[in-house]
């Protein structure tokens, strides 16, 4: 039974030691004037005893030391004491008259000069400024009062830990908005301000304005007001953007002396609504209002093609040109080259569209020389707002030729003709291979194919002893051209013309050497080209002018020998007179070296 009793006795003992400390006031409300501080409370409940005074403690600082002032009246419920301190630490005690009894000390409030301190001033996505600013840490303090820079009371907000204030009246996008804030104290139910702390700093809302449009630059260029009185200061603004309804991203950050933003490349038709964010330590974030406009910037001409480029007759080189059809353009001019480099405009003759789909136009440079020169073209462009753009990327074919090139000979003379041409070039195009035509005789036939690389081809039987009619060539590029979106298509560009005109002419070898292996070395006998057997005359002479050899043959000649006997080793002169197939008489005269 005695084991039953002791926890019993123990509860009520611990009970009644509790019930008997010495409570303390409850402080209700501290407040001052840079001067003196007024404290107010209210008194305790008597547990072990009456309430004979209390005693107040009170530093400028939390951890102390802390001064006493007792109260010895338990009538007196709030007082006075002078502190000129900023911020005053105050705490109470009871006394009473309950020996041994466990003293318990009040809440400590504080009172400070120092307003509240301001977070952020930011407009919200319904374009309501927020303000939001630190809680005193003084628990007596009932709430917090909103000004703007007027002074004119905007709203009081309830509570130590309400820390935000949403203005539902004035519009952030029309002005930057500029507020301020004190604490007050419930000290005075019947006279509130005189229990108000300071009010703080103006503290103002970003405005973004300015919001304008660069229609030729397709930009778009917008400014905003500092924001001001952050004792923590600015790091920086966020530029932010949200395209047609979707998303706001940041897309760049500025400097915090930077005030004024431009944004490039608009798209034309798409919506741009922006926003800038003043950025804060701590991560702190205070954005301005949004503004939106429709972007309306000119066209870029972008679909303008080179179709192709071919040489039509001896001056005029026919150029194709799909034209532009997505952007509004100013001027058009038709631009040749002959490096590749140095355009000129140069006029050109607009024949009209092609008959064909889809549809090109068709110019024609009538001043070219294609015999002479490759041509290269292009045309440039001027949109609405004087921007240049160009369609290039063509060079025509120059054909040219080189004759006496190569092998075989006949009887050692080379009668063969080298073709060589520039390469044809387009963009988007490449070429396959070329075609050579010959033309001869009135007819043209197909002389021979190259690959698109291969630019030279020879002629072995170009000209021959036997025929005087003009020989021509053309070169014809085969090209796969594929433009994305317009055409995937074959097209040919032809080249220049080159002809041969060949003309009668006679060709002697300068010796000759009767014991020669060599077949045609052992006679003298001139080569005739383009001739006829009619009143050929062949002659010989020694240096004392005296004829050793005469025929009218002309398969004949001379073998060295006078009247059967080997001649002397010497120079001796021939002359050589023929009629050519041209009807006209060719003659020619020289010396031959006879060697043994």
């Amino acid at each position: 039974m005695r084991l039953f009793h002791i926890p019993l006795l123990l509860l009520l003992f611990l009970s009644s030691t509790l019930s008997a400390q010495i409570n303390p006031p409850d402080l209700n409300c501290i407040n001052g004037n840079g001067a003196q501080i007024e404290i107010f409370w209210t008194p305790p409940a008597a547990t072990c005893g009456p309430i004979t005074g209390y005693q107040i403690f009170y530093s400028d600082t939390q951890g102390g030391p802390y001064t006493s002032l007792v109260i010895n009246d338990p009538s007196i419920l709030d007082t006075t004491f002078a502190s000129n301190a900023t911020t005053v630490y105050c705490y109470m005690q009871s006394t009473m008259n309950c020996p041994g009894q466990v003293v318990v000390n009040s809440d400590t409030l504080i009172y400070t000069l120092t307003p509240p301190s301001l977070l952020t001033v930011s407009v919200n996505a319904s374009n309501n400024v927020v303000v939001s600013w630190e809680a005193n840490p003084s628990p007596d303090v009932a709430g917090y009062l909103i000004f703007d820079d007027a002074g004119i009371a905007l709203d009081t907000v309830y509570g130590v830990n309400t820390t935000t204030f949403t203005d539902l009246v004035a519009d952030p996008s029309l002005s930057s908005l500029e507020y301020k804030i004190a604490w007050f104290r419930d000290c005075d139910p019947n006279n509130p301000n005189l229990r108000r702390g300071s009010l703080g700093a103006t503290y103002n809302s970003i405005l973004l304005e300015n919001l304008q449009q660069d229609k030729c630059d397709r930009s778009f260029t917008f400014g905003w007001n500092r924001y001001e009185n952050y004792t923590a200061g600015v790091t920086g603004y966020a530029i932010d953007v949200s395209i047609n309804s979707g998303a706001f991203t940041t897309i760049d950050t500025v400097a915090f002396d930077q005030l004024v933003y431009l944004y490039p490349d608009a798209i034309n038709g798409n919506e741009y609504c922006f926003k800038v964010s003043a950025l804060l330590p701590n991560n702190l974030v205070a954005y301005s209002n949004t503004v939106c406009d429709s972007a309306t910037v000119a066209d870029v001409p972008m679909g303008a093609h080179l179709r192709n480029a071919t040489v039509i007759d001896g001056t005029t080189i026919q150029v194709e040109y799909f034209p532009d059809t997505a952007g509004t353009l100013s001027d058009l001019n038709f631009q040749r080259s002959v490096d590749g480099n140095n355009y000129q405009t140069w006029p050109a003759n607009l024949i009209g569209p092609s008959g064909t789909i889809p549809t090109y136009d068709i110019y024609q440079d009538v001043s070219s020389n294609p015999s002479s020169s490759d041509y290269f073209y292009r045309f440039r462009r001027l949109d609405e707002c004087a921007n240049e753009f160009f369609a290039e990327g063509v060079k025509t074919i120059h054909l040219d030729y080189d004759l006496g090139s190569s092998t075989p000979a006949i009887e050692g003379y080379d009668l063969s003709t080298e073709l060589f041409w520039t390469p044809f070039e387009i963009t988007n195009g490449t070429v396959v291979q070329y075609h050579i035509i010959k033309y001869m005789n009135g007819d043209s036939v197909l002389f021979g194919t190259n690959s698109g690389n291969d630019t030279t081809v020879v002629d072995d039987e170009a000209l021959n002893s036997t025929q005087l009619d003009t020989i021509c060539y053309q070169v014809i590029a085969e090209i796969s051209l594929n433009i994305p979106g317009i055409v995937t298509t074959t097209t040919f560009s032809q080249s220049n013309i080159v002809c041969l005109n060949p003309t009668p002419k006679i060709v002697a070898p300068s010796g000759f050497r009767p014991a020669s292996e060599i077949f045609m070395n052992k006679t003298f006998k001139p080569i005739i080209f383009f001739g006829t057997d009619q009143d050929y005359t062949f002659r010989v002479y020694d240096r004392w002018n005296r004829k050793v050899f005469e025929t009218i043959n002309p398969a004949e000649g001379w073998d060295g020998t006078i009247n059967g006997k080997e001649a002397p080793i010497d120079m001796y002169v021939y002359y050589v007179s023929f009629l050519g197939q041209d009807g006209n008489t060719y003659s020619k005269a020289g010396a031959v070296a006879l060697v043994r």
